[in-house]
Protein backbone atom coordinates (compact mmCIF):
# COMPACT_ATOMS: atom_id res chain seq x y z
CA UNK A 1 0.00 0.00 0.00
CA UNK A 2 1.32 3.64 -1.25
CA UNK A 3 -0.18 6.74 -0.78
CA UNK A 4 0.98 9.90 -3.19
CA UNK A 5 0.33 13.31 -1.70
CA UNK A 6 -2.13 15.70 -3.41
CA UNK A 7 -3.40 18.95 -1.72
CA UNK A 8 -6.33 18.61 0.64
CA UNK A 9 -9.61 20.27 -0.06
CA UNK A 10 -9.17 23.18 2.29
CA UNK A 11 -6.22 24.40 0.35
CA UNK A 12 -7.95 24.18 -2.45
CA UNK A 13 -10.81 25.86 -1.06
CA UNK A 14 -8.22 28.93 -0.35
CA UNK A 15 -6.84 28.97 -3.58
CA UNK A 16 -10.49 29.55 -5.06
CA UNK A 17 -11.15 31.75 -2.48
CA UNK A 18 -7.58 34.12 -3.29
CA UNK A 19 -8.56 34.04 -7.27
CA UNK A 20 -11.90 35.47 -6.41
CA UNK A 21 -10.81 38.35 -4.55
CA UNK A 22 -7.48 39.14 -5.74
CA UNK A 23 -9.63 39.14 -9.48
CA UNK A 24 -12.94 39.55 -8.87
CA UNK A 25 -13.82 39.98 -12.56
CA UNK A 26 -12.87 36.60 -13.62
CA UNK A 27 -15.34 34.02 -14.11
CA UNK A 28 -15.62 31.33 -11.32
CA UNK A 29 -19.05 29.94 -9.52
CA UNK A 30 -19.80 30.86 -5.83
CA UNK A 31 -17.64 28.24 -3.94
CA UNK A 32 -19.80 25.57 -1.92
CA UNK A 33 -17.11 24.79 0.65
CA UNK A 34 -19.42 21.25 1.99
CA UNK A 35 -19.91 20.38 -1.34
CA UNK A 36 -16.57 20.82 -2.78
CA UNK A 37 -15.44 17.50 -2.52
CA UNK A 38 -17.86 16.70 -5.39
CA UNK A 39 -15.97 18.64 -7.85
CA UNK A 40 -12.55 17.64 -6.32
CA UNK A 41 -13.37 13.91 -6.77
CA UNK A 42 -14.46 14.44 -10.48
CA UNK A 43 -11.83 16.72 -11.34
CA UNK A 44 -8.72 14.82 -10.01
CA UNK A 45 -9.93 11.06 -10.75
CA UNK A 46 -10.20 12.51 -14.41
CA UNK A 47 -6.43 12.57 -14.16
CA UNK A 48 -5.97 9.81 -12.23
CA UNK A 49 -7.96 7.88 -14.59
CA UNK A 50 -5.92 9.22 -17.64
CA UNK A 51 -2.58 8.38 -16.05
CA UNK A 52 -1.92 12.03 -15.66
CA UNK A 53 -0.76 12.17 -12.08
CA UNK A 54 1.98 13.93 -12.84
CA UNK A 55 0.14 16.54 -14.55
CA UNK A 56 -2.21 17.06 -11.62
CA UNK A 57 0.47 17.27 -9.35
CA UNK A 58 2.26 19.69 -11.54
CA UNK A 59 -0.91 21.98 -12.03
CA UNK A 60 -1.51 22.52 -8.08
CA UNK A 61 2.22 22.30 -7.67
CA UNK A 62 2.39 26.17 -10.08
CA UNK A 63 -1.03 27.82 -8.42
CA UNK A 64 0.34 30.02 -6.24
CA UNK A 65 2.90 31.34 -8.50
CA UNK A 66 0.23 31.53 -11.11
CA UNK A 67 -2.08 33.23 -8.17
CA UNK A 68 0.42 36.18 -7.66
CA UNK A 69 1.77 36.51 -11.07
CA UNK A 70 1.00 39.88 -12.96
CA UNK A 71 0.40 37.83 -15.97
CA UNK A 72 -2.82 36.71 -15.12
CA UNK A 73 -4.54 36.44 -18.43
CA UNK A 74 -1.83 34.00 -19.40
CA UNK A 75 -1.88 31.92 -16.09
CA UNK A 76 -3.22 28.68 -17.86
CA UNK A 77 -3.00 26.53 -15.10
CA UNK A 78 -5.91 28.48 -12.72
CA UNK A 79 -8.00 28.58 -15.92
CA UNK A 80 -7.77 24.48 -16.10
CA UNK A 81 -8.82 24.32 -12.72
CA UNK A 82 -11.59 27.52 -12.25
CA UNK A 83 -13.13 27.09 -15.62
CA UNK A 84 -13.74 23.29 -15.17
CA UNK A 85 -15.46 24.38 -11.21
CA UNK A 86 -17.31 27.00 -13.30
CA UNK A 87 -18.82 24.33 -15.74
CA UNK A 88 -19.12 21.91 -13.08
CA UNK A 89 -21.10 24.23 -11.12
CA UNK A 90 -23.55 24.76 -14.32
CA UNK A 91 -24.12 21.17 -14.42
CA UNK A 92 -24.35 20.49 -10.75
CA UNK A 93 -27.57 22.86 -10.74
CA UNK A 94 -29.55 21.13 -13.18
CA UNK A 95 -30.10 18.57 -9.87
CA UNK A 96 -30.29 21.30 -7.31
CA UNK A 97 -32.95 19.22 -6.08
CA UNK A 98 -31.43 16.09 -5.25
CA UNK A 99 -29.34 15.29 -1.85
CA UNK A 100 -26.11 14.53 -1.16
CA UNK A 101 -25.83 10.87 -2.46
CA UNK A 102 -28.33 12.40 -5.80
CA UNK A 103 -27.48 12.08 -9.46
CA UNK A 104 -26.50 15.78 -9.15
CA UNK A 105 -23.32 14.50 -7.43
CA UNK A 106 -22.62 10.98 -8.64
CA UNK A 107 -23.42 11.94 -12.89
CA UNK A 108 -20.33 11.66 -14.24
CA UNK A 109 -21.68 11.10 -17.42
CA UNK A 110 -23.04 14.44 -17.50
CA UNK A 111 -19.84 16.11 -16.23
CA UNK A 112 -17.07 14.31 -18.44
CA UNK A 113 -19.36 15.64 -21.10
CA UNK A 114 -19.74 18.96 -19.88
CA UNK A 115 -16.09 19.37 -18.50
CA UNK A 116 -13.84 17.51 -20.10
CA UNK A 117 -15.90 16.49 -23.76
CA UNK A 118 -15.31 13.39 -22.94
CA UNK A 119 -17.57 9.87 -23.02
CA UNK A 120 -18.11 7.65 -19.87
CA UNK A 121 -20.72 5.09 -19.48
CA UNK A 122 -22.55 4.48 -16.54
CA UNK A 123 -22.83 0.53 -16.22
CA UNK A 124 -24.18 0.23 -12.49
CA UNK A 125 -24.91 1.41 -9.47
CA UNK A 126 -26.10 0.09 -6.02
CA UNK A 127 -26.77 1.81 -2.72
CA UNK A 128 -25.98 -0.39 0.63
CA UNK A 129 -24.75 -0.92 3.77
CA UNK A 130 -20.94 -1.31 3.65
CA UNK A 131 -18.05 -2.24 6.12
CA UNK A 132 -14.68 -2.83 5.27
CA UNK A 133 -15.19 -6.76 4.21
CA UNK A 134 -18.74 -6.03 1.98
CA UNK A 135 -16.67 -3.40 -0.06
CA UNK A 136 -13.90 -5.75 -1.13
CA UNK A 137 -16.56 -8.51 -1.93
CA UNK A 138 -18.30 -5.50 -4.20
CA UNK A 139 -15.10 -4.90 -5.63
CA UNK A 140 -14.82 -8.16 -6.83
CA UNK A 141 -17.81 -7.93 -8.77
CA UNK A 142 -16.56 -4.81 -11.03
CA UNK A 143 -14.91 -5.22 -14.89
CA UNK A 144 -11.35 -4.55 -14.89
CA UNK A 145 -11.19 -1.02 -15.25
CA UNK A 146 -13.61 1.05 -13.94
CA UNK A 147 -14.04 4.80 -12.68
CA UNK A 148 -16.77 5.06 -9.13
CA UNK A 149 -18.23 8.16 -7.68
CA UNK A 150 -18.38 7.13 -3.94
CA UNK A 151 -21.00 9.12 -1.78
CA UNK A 152 -22.03 8.93 2.16
CA UNK A 153 -25.10 11.94 3.34
CA UNK A 154 -22.61 14.42 3.34
CA UNK A 155 -19.10 13.39 1.12
CA UNK A 156 -17.66 12.20 -1.78
CA UNK A 157 -14.70 10.69 -2.97
CA UNK A 158 -13.29 8.74 -6.20
CA UNK A 159 -11.73 5.30 -7.07
CA UNK A 160 -10.18 4.36 -10.14
CA UNK A 161 -9.79 0.75 -10.44
CA UNK A 162 -7.39 -0.96 -13.62
CA UNK A 163 -6.78 -4.73 -12.88
CA UNK A 164 -6.03 -5.70 -9.65
CA UNK A 165 -4.96 -1.79 -8.38
CA UNK A 166 -6.76 0.82 -6.73
CA UNK A 167 -6.59 4.03 -6.38
CA UNK A 168 -9.09 6.31 -4.20
CA UNK A 169 -8.76 10.13 -4.03
CA UNK A 170 -10.33 11.38 -0.93
CA UNK A 171 -10.65 15.30 -1.21
CA UNK A 172 -10.23 15.63 2.88
CA UNK A 173 -6.93 13.95 2.84
CA UNK A 174 -3.64 15.02 1.50
CA UNK A 175 -3.16 12.17 -0.53
CA UNK A 176 -4.17 9.34 -3.26
CA UNK A 177 -4.16 6.39 -1.37
CA UNK A 178 -3.19 3.00 -3.44
CA UNK A 179 -3.78 0.09 -2.81
CA UNK A 180 -4.21 -3.89 -4.10
CA UNK A 181 -7.85 -4.61 -4.40
CA UNK A 182 -7.37 -7.65 -1.93
CA UNK A 183 -5.86 -4.99 0.73
CA UNK A 184 -8.14 -5.36 3.78
CA UNK A 185 -7.04 -1.85 4.43
CA UNK A 186 -8.64 -0.45 0.85
CA UNK A 187 -12.21 -1.30 2.43
CA UNK A 188 -10.82 -0.03 5.77
CA UNK A 189 -10.47 3.23 3.77
CA UNK A 190 -13.30 3.83 2.11
CA UNK A 191 -15.72 3.23 5.07
CA UNK A 192 -13.73 5.28 7.49
CA UNK A 193 -14.24 8.23 4.43
CA UNK A 194 -17.72 7.34 4.22
CA UNK A 195 -19.28 5.82 7.05
CA UNK A 196 -22.25 2.47 6.28
CA UNK A 197 -24.43 3.80 4.01
CA UNK A 198 -22.81 4.50 0.93
CA UNK A 199 -23.64 4.92 -2.42
CA UNK A 200 -21.27 3.21 -5.69
CA UNK A 201 -21.78 4.53 -9.32
CA UNK A 202 -19.44 2.84 -11.96
CA UNK A 203 -18.56 3.97 -15.05
CA UNK A 204 -16.25 3.04 -17.75
CA UNK A 205 -14.65 4.39 -21.09
CA UNK A 206 -15.29 0.67 -22.80
CA UNK A 207 -17.72 0.39 -25.53
CA UNK A 208 -20.25 -2.46 -25.23
CA UNK A 209 -19.83 -3.41 -21.12
CA UNK A 210 -22.17 -5.30 -19.59
CA UNK A 211 -24.38 -3.47 -16.82
CA UNK A 212 -23.73 -4.58 -12.95
CA UNK A 213 -27.69 -4.01 -11.92
CA UNK A 214 -28.50 -7.76 -11.75
CA UNK A 215 -25.15 -8.80 -9.93
CA UNK A 216 -25.64 -5.75 -7.44
CA UNK A 217 -29.31 -7.08 -6.91
CA UNK A 218 -27.80 -10.07 -5.89
CA UNK A 219 -25.27 -9.04 -3.81
CA UNK A 220 -27.37 -7.34 -1.51
CA UNK A 221 -29.78 -10.61 -1.46
CA UNK A 222 -26.83 -12.75 -0.33
CA UNK A 223 -25.77 -9.70 2.00
CA UNK A 224 -28.81 -8.86 3.75
CA UNK A 225 -29.05 -12.58 4.06
CA UNK A 226 -25.75 -13.00 5.83
CA UNK A 227 -26.55 -9.70 8.21
CA UNK A 228 -30.13 -11.43 9.48
CA UNK A 229 -28.13 -14.83 9.68
CA UNK A 230 -25.92 -13.44 12.28
CA UNK A 231 -28.75 -11.49 14.11
CA UNK A 232 -30.88 -14.45 14.82
CA UNK A 233 -28.18 -17.00 15.46
CA UNK A 234 -29.55 -19.60 12.92
CA UNK A 235 -26.74 -21.13 10.24
CA UNK A 236 -27.61 -21.36 6.12
CA UNK A 237 -26.64 -24.50 4.31
CA UNK A 238 -25.45 -22.65 0.94
CA UNK A 239 -23.65 -19.72 1.15
CA UNK A 240 -25.09 -18.83 -2.19
CA UNK A 241 -27.93 -20.66 -2.60
CA UNK A 242 -30.39 -18.70 0.25
CA UNK A 243 -31.48 -22.21 1.77
CA UNK A 244 -31.29 -23.23 4.90
CA UNK A 245 -31.30 -26.44 7.43
CA UNK A 246 -34.09 -25.74 9.45
CA UNK A 247 -37.90 -25.20 8.97
CA UNK A 248 -39.90 -22.41 7.42
CA UNK A 249 -40.49 -20.76 10.93
CA UNK A 250 -36.79 -20.75 11.22
CA UNK A 251 -36.50 -18.86 7.86
CA UNK A 252 -39.43 -16.67 8.44
CA UNK A 253 -37.37 -15.78 11.73
CA UNK A 254 -34.32 -15.07 9.54
CA UNK A 255 -36.07 -12.49 6.96
CA UNK A 256 -38.57 -10.84 9.79
CA UNK A 257 -34.65 -9.01 10.20
CA UNK A 258 -34.51 -7.86 6.96
CA UNK A 259 -36.88 -4.00 8.41
CA UNK A 260 -34.58 -3.77 11.48
CA UNK A 261 -31.18 -4.03 9.67
CA UNK A 262 -31.83 -1.89 6.59
CA UNK A 263 -34.23 1.24 8.76
CA UNK A 264 -31.71 0.70 11.83
CA UNK A 265 -29.46 3.57 12.83
CA UNK A 266 -26.16 3.73 10.63
CA UNK A 267 -23.07 2.20 13.69
CA UNK A 268 -20.69 4.61 11.26
CA UNK A 269 -21.19 8.05 9.91
CA UNK A 270 -18.95 10.31 8.54
CA UNK A 271 -16.64 12.34 10.73
CA UNK A 272 -19.07 11.22 13.55
CA UNK A 273 -21.47 13.35 13.04
CA UNK A 274 -25.71 12.54 13.76
CA UNK A 275 -26.92 11.06 10.57
CA UNK A 276 -28.48 13.47 8.33
CA UNK A 277 -31.10 12.87 5.95
CA UNK A 278 -29.73 9.55 4.22
CA UNK A 279 -31.89 6.66 5.08
CA UNK A 280 -30.81 3.70 3.36
CA UNK A 281 -34.08 4.15 1.23
CA UNK A 282 -33.91 8.14 0.73
CA UNK A 283 -30.40 7.81 -0.66
CA UNK A 284 -31.11 5.00 -3.17
CA UNK A 285 -33.71 7.03 -4.56
CA UNK A 286 -31.87 10.15 -4.83
CA UNK A 287 -28.94 8.37 -6.55
CA UNK A 288 -31.35 7.15 -9.07
CA UNK A 289 -30.79 3.18 -8.09
CA UNK A 290 -34.20 2.45 -9.02
CA UNK A 291 -34.18 -1.88 -9.11
CA UNK A 292 -32.23 -2.05 -5.56
CA UNK A 293 -34.71 0.77 -4.26
CA UNK A 294 -38.04 -1.58 -5.59
CA UNK A 295 -35.69 -4.43 -3.87
CA UNK A 296 -35.15 -2.73 -0.80
CA UNK A 297 -38.84 -1.85 -0.51
CA UNK A 298 -39.44 -4.96 -0.63
CA UNK A 299 -37.46 -6.43 1.75
CA UNK A 300 -38.62 -3.89 4.31
CA UNK A 301 -36.90 -0.69 3.90
CA UNK A 302 -39.00 2.33 4.89
CA UNK A 303 -38.10 5.77 5.01
CA UNK A 304 -39.96 7.03 7.32
CA UNK A 305 -39.14 4.18 9.76
CA UNK A 306 -35.83 4.95 9.50
CA UNK A 307 -35.74 8.73 10.11
CA UNK A 308 -37.90 8.15 13.37
CA UNK A 309 -35.03 6.08 14.00
CA UNK A 310 -32.47 8.64 13.31
CA UNK A 311 -34.76 11.10 15.42
CA UNK A 312 -34.43 8.96 18.38
CA UNK A 313 -30.28 8.49 18.12
CA UNK A 314 -29.72 11.79 17.24
CA UNK A 315 -31.17 12.92 20.81
CA UNK A 316 -28.26 12.63 22.91
CA UNK A 317 -25.95 14.07 19.88
CA UNK A 318 -27.68 17.10 20.73
CA UNK A 319 -27.81 16.86 24.38
CA UNK A 320 -23.67 16.15 24.76
CA UNK A 321 -23.87 19.92 22.62
CA UNK A 322 -25.23 21.08 25.41
CA UNK A 323 -23.37 19.93 27.82
CA UNK A 324 -20.64 20.35 26.35
CA UNK A 325 -21.56 24.24 25.89
CA UNK A 326 -20.24 23.42 21.79
CA UNK A 327 -22.45 26.09 20.29
CA UNK A 328 -20.85 25.52 17.34
CA UNK A 329 -21.61 22.13 16.56
CA UNK A 330 -25.39 22.53 18.13
CA UNK A 331 -25.52 25.83 15.55
CA UNK A 332 -24.36 23.46 13.10
CA UNK A 333 -26.79 20.71 13.77
CA UNK A 334 -30.13 23.51 14.03
CA UNK A 335 -29.25 24.89 10.87
CA UNK A 336 -29.93 21.20 8.90
CA UNK A 337 -32.66 21.00 10.91
CA UNK A 338 -33.93 24.39 10.02
CA UNK A 339 -33.77 23.47 6.45
CA UNK A 340 -34.96 19.38 7.08
CA UNK A 341 -32.11 17.62 6.25
CA UNK A 342 -31.46 16.39 9.85
CA UNK A 343 -34.02 14.80 12.05
CA UNK A 344 -34.46 16.32 15.68
CA UNK A 345 -36.94 16.21 17.89
CA UNK A 346 -36.61 19.78 19.05
CA UNK A 347 -39.47 19.92 21.33
CA UNK A 348 -39.15 15.96 22.77
CA UNK A 349 -40.94 16.07 26.66
CA UNK A 350 -38.66 13.47 27.42
CA UNK A 351 -35.04 15.83 28.08
CA UNK A 352 -36.43 18.51 26.82
CA UNK A 353 -33.51 20.58 24.63
CA UNK A 354 -34.51 23.75 25.80
CA UNK A 355 -35.30 23.56 29.22
CA UNK A 356 -31.65 21.31 29.77
CA UNK A 357 -29.72 23.75 28.29
CA UNK A 358 -31.72 25.88 30.69
CA UNK A 359 -31.44 23.76 33.83
CA UNK A 360 -27.43 23.60 33.19
CA UNK A 361 -27.14 27.40 32.67
CA UNK A 362 -25.79 27.51 28.94
CA UNK A 363 -27.34 30.66 27.90
CA UNK A 364 -25.09 30.20 24.44
CA UNK A 365 -27.19 27.01 23.76
CA UNK A 366 -30.17 28.65 24.98
CA UNK A 367 -29.80 31.47 22.79
CA UNK A 368 -28.65 29.04 20.08
CA UNK A 369 -32.15 27.32 20.53
CA UNK A 370 -34.53 29.92 20.54
CA UNK A 371 -33.05 31.34 17.52
CA UNK A 372 -34.27 28.28 15.73
CA UNK A 373 -37.76 28.76 14.01
CA UNK A 374 -39.40 25.36 14.96
CA UNK A 375 -38.80 25.60 18.70
CA UNK A 376 -41.67 25.95 20.89
CA UNK A 377 -40.68 28.27 23.87
CA UNK A 378 -43.69 27.51 26.10
CA UNK A 379 -43.32 23.69 25.75
CA UNK A 380 -43.52 21.70 29.09
CA UNK A 381 -41.12 18.44 29.63
CA UNK A 382 -42.48 15.40 30.90
CA UNK A 383 -42.32 16.47 34.21
CA UNK A 384 -44.68 20.08 33.70
CA UNK A 385 -42.39 22.55 34.23
CA UNK A 386 -42.10 25.26 31.24
CA UNK A 387 -39.17 26.84 30.35
CA UNK A 388 -39.69 29.92 31.76
CA UNK A 389 -40.34 28.39 35.43
CA UNK A 390 -37.30 26.11 34.56
CA UNK A 391 -35.05 29.32 34.11
CA UNK A 392 -36.24 31.21 37.41
CA UNK A 393 -36.14 27.55 39.67
CA UNK A 394 -32.55 26.47 38.32
CA UNK A 395 -31.14 28.86 36.11
CA UNK A 396 -29.48 32.67 35.94
CA UNK A 397 -31.37 36.08 35.05
CA UNK A 398 -29.86 36.44 31.95
CA UNK A 399 -30.93 33.03 30.58
CA UNK A 400 -34.14 34.48 32.10
CA UNK A 401 -34.08 37.92 29.92
CA UNK A 402 -33.36 35.75 27.34
CA UNK A 403 -36.60 33.80 27.14
CA UNK A 404 -38.55 37.27 27.85
CA UNK A 405 -37.24 38.51 24.93
CA UNK A 406 -38.36 35.74 22.75
CA UNK A 407 -41.38 35.69 20.92
CA UNK A 408 -44.15 33.68 21.16
CA UNK A 409 -43.95 33.16 25.09
CA UNK A 410 -46.72 33.11 26.90
CA UNK A 411 -46.28 33.76 30.80
CA UNK A 412 -50.24 32.75 31.16
CA UNK A 413 -49.76 29.01 30.67
CA UNK A 414 -47.46 29.03 33.43
CA UNK A 415 -48.94 28.08 37.08
CA UNK A 416 -46.75 30.20 39.26
CA UNK A 417 -46.49 33.87 39.22
CA UNK A 418 -43.79 34.96 37.42
CA UNK A 419 -42.98 38.74 38.37
CA UNK A 420 -43.58 37.56 41.90
CA UNK A 421 -40.88 34.87 41.57
CA UNK A 422 -38.42 37.88 39.59
CA UNK A 423 -38.88 40.01 42.86
CA UNK A 424 -38.07 37.62 45.07
CA UNK A 425 -34.70 37.07 42.85
CA UNK A 426 -34.32 40.36 42.75
CA UNK A 427 -34.11 39.98 38.85
CA UNK A 428 -34.36 43.70 37.89
CA UNK A 429 -33.57 43.44 34.37
CA UNK A 430 -36.13 41.27 33.86
CA UNK A 431 -38.64 43.04 36.01
CA UNK A 432 -37.80 46.16 33.87
CA UNK A 433 -39.21 43.34 31.00
CA UNK A 434 -42.29 42.91 32.37
CA UNK A 435 -42.99 45.74 33.14
CA UNK A 436 -42.07 47.90 30.33
CA UNK A 437 -43.11 45.72 27.16
CA UNK A 438 -46.18 46.46 26.41
CA UNK A 439 -46.29 42.48 25.13
CA UNK A 440 -46.59 41.51 29.24
CA UNK A 441 -48.80 44.00 30.13
CA UNK A 442 -52.39 42.07 29.91
CA UNK A 443 -50.92 39.00 30.75
CA UNK A 444 -48.99 40.31 34.08
CA UNK A 445 -52.66 41.96 34.82
CA UNK A 446 -53.90 38.47 34.56
CA UNK A 447 -51.68 36.60 36.22
CA UNK A 448 -51.95 38.82 39.29
CA UNK A 449 -55.62 37.94 40.11
CA UNK A 450 -54.84 33.99 40.01
CA UNK A 451 -51.15 33.44 41.04
CA UNK A 452 -49.10 32.81 43.91
CA UNK A 453 -45.88 33.29 43.79
CA UNK A 454 -44.93 29.74 45.03
CA UNK A 455 -47.62 27.66 45.48
CA UNK A 456 -48.78 25.64 42.48
CA UNK A 457 -52.39 25.83 41.30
Amino acid sequence: MTSSRLPDQGKIIDTLDKVKSLYPDFPIAKIDKQGICNFLSLFEGYYLSKGQYNELCKLYAVLPQDIESKEFDNAEHIKQLTSKFDLFCRAYNTYISLHAAGKRYNDLTLYYQRCFSENINEIGGITFRFDAKRVNELFSLLPTECILQCSSSNHTILIYKKDKMIEVRDPEQPFVFQCKQSDKLFGEFVTNALGELISFDVFTRLNNTPTLTAKFVEFIKKELQNMAIQRSGKKSSSLFGFSFQTSKESKDEVTSYYPVILNEVPSRSTRGIPYAHGTLLAMVKDAGHDPIATLLASLGASHQQAMENIRKANHPFLLKCIADNNTKMLSHFLSHSSKNTMPIDLNSETENLLIYAISTQKSDCVEELLNHPMIDVNRKDNLGTRPIIAALQNSTEDIVCLLLNTLNIDLSLTNLNVVKLCEEKNYAKALTILHEDPFYIDQIQEIAKTRTPLALT
